[in-house]
């Protein structure tokens, strides 16, 4: 379940034309117009009215593809498998163990170790698909508050896991970036296929 007390969320998809459209750059909405005053100080951009998330009234198109944030704990990278069917939720756990329902939760979930399984298994229809949640500070400005990320990209699940397994083993938290980088791969067709790929990585 996503956080409801965050400063604002993360995202890289825009509209055009009415139209959805991925973007290499961050755009960063908040319900206080203010907040996106000061990150605009920080990051630039072009600063939006908007309502298209429900909850936001303001947003910021940035020209960056990376930012320096702060993760202090393990449990601020939420990792989840979640595999949809006609009655809701199928199956739902972290890659190990049962996250629901409440009579099979911390049991043991069957899902491959190697993450090529996992993805095989979701492409066919019977394994779960990531959902990664990650809540953070600015490292530049961590005084507005804790901001927060979703993805369902592979990408980004394998990134958060180490990225997690690092914060485990640290006593006073990191500072990551979270970053878009684009990622290139050849069709079966021979096409060669790009696409924006979301990642957070220990930052030094």
């Amino acid at each position: 379940m996503l956080r409801d007390d965050c400063a604002g969320w993360f995202h890289f998809g825009i509209r055009h034309k009415k139209l959805p459209e991925t973007s290499q750059f961050w755009r960063i909405n908040a319900e206080r117009a203010d907040v996106v005053d000061d990150l605009r100080g920080i990051f630039g951009g072009k600063v939006q009215d908007t309502d298209s998330d429900g909850f936001s009234r303001a947003e910021l198109l940035t020209d960056v593809s990376g930012v320096q944030i702060q993760v202090n704990r393990p449990e601020e990278i939420a990792m989840e498998m979640i595999l949809w069917g006609r009655g809701g939720v199928q199956h739902h756990c972290d890659g190990e163990n049962f996250l629901s329902p409440v009579e099979m939760l911390g049991r043991s979930c069957g899902c491959p170790s190697h993450m090529e399984e996992r993805k095989a298994n979701a492409r066919n229809g019977v394994g779960p698909q990531p959902s990664t949640s990650i809540y953070f500070r600015l490292n530049k400005c961590p005084e507005l508050g804790i901001f927060g990320f979703h993805s369902n990209s592979w990408d980004m699940a394998e990134s958060a896991r180490e990225a997690r397994c690092g914060l485990m083993k640290e006593s006073n938290g990191k500072v990551f970036e979270l970053r878009l980088e684009p990622v290139q791969f050849q069709a079966h067709s021979g096409l060669v296929v790009t696409y924006i790929s979301p990642v957070v990585r220990p930052f030094s």
